[in-house]
């Protein structure tokens, strides 16, 4: 083989994205939260998506980085890792400002139009958040559980609010944990 016909055979960067983001036929790289481990599927907050690996050796709730070549089965894509390792759960936030930032070709999404709320809505969204770690033995909270314990009106808005901006994911349907 010379020196010509390598050049062009290249390896091809894996390049930084979220979930919501990957198409098929790329190398990527992706931080996530496990939520499952059989089969293995992380989260960003943008999304969800199948990692096929060798070795799992994760346990739902670590933050891990993965890169590999995007795959699509059954019109479903999966991350066909060459490398998955645990993270710092800092990493998982700064990849997102990162990528919301600096998007490569992506377009951004239009600022959610913010409903006028009184002085005391940020309390209720620090006590939803304690709450929900104080009921958390480990393996999420049932969001049933949680709107019925919670003393708040728009509990349920709040929830969804966090799933949506990736300050919880749902293990489960209908059991959610904090990202910390």
């Amino acid at each position: 083989m010379d020196s010509s016909s390598v050049s062009h055979e290249r390896r091809q960067p894996a390049e930084k994205v979220l979930i919501k983001d990957i198409d098929s036929s790329q190398k990527v790289n992706v931080i996530g939260v496990v939520v499952s481990t059989t089969p293995l599927i992380i989260d960003d907050g943008t999304g969800q998506v199948h990692v096929r690996t060798p070795e799992i050796n994760m346990k739902i709730g670590d933050v891990i980085m993965t890169m590999g070549r995007v795959v699509s089965l059954n019109e479903q894509p999966y991350i066909s890792a060459d490398i998955v390792k645990k993270s710092d759960p800092g990493w998982l936030s700064l990849r997102k400002k990162e990528l919301e930032k600096n998007p490569k070709g992506v377009k951004q999404k239009p600022e959610p139009i913010k409903e006028k709320h009184e002085d005391h809505s940020n309390n209720h969204h620090e006590d939803l958040l304690l709450l929900i770690k104080k009921l958390d033995k480990g393996e999420g909270v049932d969001i049933d559980e949680l709107l019925s314990k919670s003393n708040m009106k728009d509990s349920q808005k709040l929830v969804d609010h966090f799933i949506q901006c990736g300050e919880v994911f749902e293990i489960t349907p209908g059991k959610i944990k904090v990202l910390e």
